[in-house]
């Protein structure tokens, strides 16, 4: 474990303010997006939690959406989308390909 320097706490701040994740943080810096997680709220840099759009959610199921549709559409996170989906009862599309199904000899 190579520990952390000035110049990468810097870089870290600087990448944090301008709202790059930590995964794209962590390969600038060659670490993990946890190691990355773990030093940004030992320096007291913690993101803002965004409250979710239900209403936003049931509009993009109106609209024929699948998950990974609603997911760009709001600017949320597939897994939040997957989740809350299921959570309240909304039913999104089914963004499974189906194709023909080829018989077994």
């Amino acid at each position: 474990m190579t520990p952390w320097s000035p110049s990468d706490d810097t870089t870290l701040r600087a990448a944090f303010a301008a709202g790059y994740p930590d995964a794209d943080i962590g390969a600038t810096l060659g670490r993990s997006a946890s190691a990355v997680e773990q030093r940004r709220r030992r320096l007291g840099l913690v993101r803002e939690r965004v409250k979710f759009d239900l209403e936003a959610l049931r509009q993009c199921a109106a609209d024929g959406l699948t998950a990974r549709e609603a997911a760009e559409r709001m600017g949320a996170a597939y897994n939040s989308v997957v989740c809350w989906s299921s959570r309240h009862g909304v039913r999104l599309a089914d963004g499974r390909k189906r194709g023909k199904r080829r018989s077994r000899a």
